[in-house]
Formats: structure tokens, C-alpha cells, sequence
């Protein structure tokens, strides 16, 4: 952002000097549609928002790749475990639907400040909340808050300490 000339300028009771940051993270770029260029995929559309925070092109990969792989395994086992707990293992993709609620109750789409408390809380708790800041931060891009990094990757890896065993468990059963 540019620095003003003089006085003093606020976006959502945010200084734009001294809390960069924090303007950034409200007033981010949000195209017309869920994403910018509606030719590209989500990996493509983070990769072109990487490369605009002047990450190169090749880091911008890894790190999208990295992050949103590991947070999807985790999530395809929670959806393994819920279909072999409805006793159809062809419904793992329709039981699919029920992880939905994670991304709408994560900071990807809105700042958990300007939700009510509980609701609030509880998006910050969200595995989705914290990988979508670990992004934004390791793209250097409005709403990162370092430390986030750690609690990205842990999520996904007790998710699949729980879902994983409990998964090949249950399925071990229906061949025996």
C-alpha cells in the first residue's frame, strides 16, 4: 500500500500505516465470481495470487501443492470413516458433502472479528481457518499472521492420526 502524505487514514478502525496488515487482510482483492479468472483452477487461482505477492512461480506451486494436499488427505479420510460408518463404502464421495461446513466456517471468506463471539471462536479453531492464514502468510498476502504454519500442518496430521486408523480399521472389518 502506498504511505499517505498527510493525516491520518482508518479501514475498519485500522490505522494503514502503523496496521498494514490487518487493512489488507479487509480490504483484499475479491473478484466478481469465487475466483479471479474463471478459466483457472483453485490450485491456479492461488498460484496467481502467490505470484502477485512477488512469490516466483515455482515456490508459489510448492507451497500451495504442499499445504492444500495435506489438508485434503486429511479431510478424504474423515469422509472415508463417515461413509464406512453408513455401512456404503461407494458413499464416500456423496458423505463428502458433510465436510463442506469446514470451508464455510473458516476465515477464507470472512474475518472471524466481524462474526459473533461463538461463531467467531469457532472459526479460528477451524483446521480450514488455519490453513487458509498459513497460505496468506506464506504468500505474503493480507490476513498471514506468522505461526500460523505449524497449526496448518498439525491439524491435518491429528485429523489423520484419528481418521486414518479408525478408517482402515473399520475396513479391515468388511473384508474379514
Amino acid at each position: 500500500m502506498l504511505r499517505p502524505d498527510r493525516g491520518r487514514v482508518e479501514v475498519a478502525g485500522h490505522d494503514v500505516v502503523t496496521q498494514a496488515p490487518a487493512v489488507q487482510f479487509r480490504i483484499g482483492l475479491l473478484g466478481q465470481h469465487a475466483a479471479l479468472d474463471e478459466q483457472l483452477g483453485g490450485r491456479q487461482n492461488l498460484e496467481m495470487f502467490a505470484r502477485l505477492h512477488h512469490l516466483g512461480a515455482r515456490r508459489a506451486r510448492e507451497r500451495a501443492d504442499e499445504l492444500l494436499l495435506l489438508f485434503r488427505f486429511a479431510m478424504l479420510w474423515i469422509g472415508i470413516q463417515l461413509a464406512l460408518v453408513a455401512g456404503k463404502p461407494e458413499l464416500v464421495q456423496a458423505v463428502q458433502i458433510l465436510v463442506w461446513p469446514v470451508g464455510f466456517l473458516s476465515n477464507a471468506f470472512a474475518a472471524p472479528e466481524a462474526m459473533p463471539g461463538w461463531l467467531g471462536t469457532a472459526v479460528q479453531w477451524n483446521p480450514m481457518s488455519q490453513t487458509a492464514t498459513a497460505v496468506r502468510d506464506l504468500f505474503g498476502g493480507p490476513g498471514g499472521e506468522p505461526g500460523h504454519v505449524w497449526a496448518a500442518v498439525a491439524w491435518p496430521l491429528a485429523l489423520l492420526a484419528v481418521f486414518l486408523p479408525l478408517a482402515v480399521r473399520r475396513f479391515g472389518r468388511l473384508s474379514a
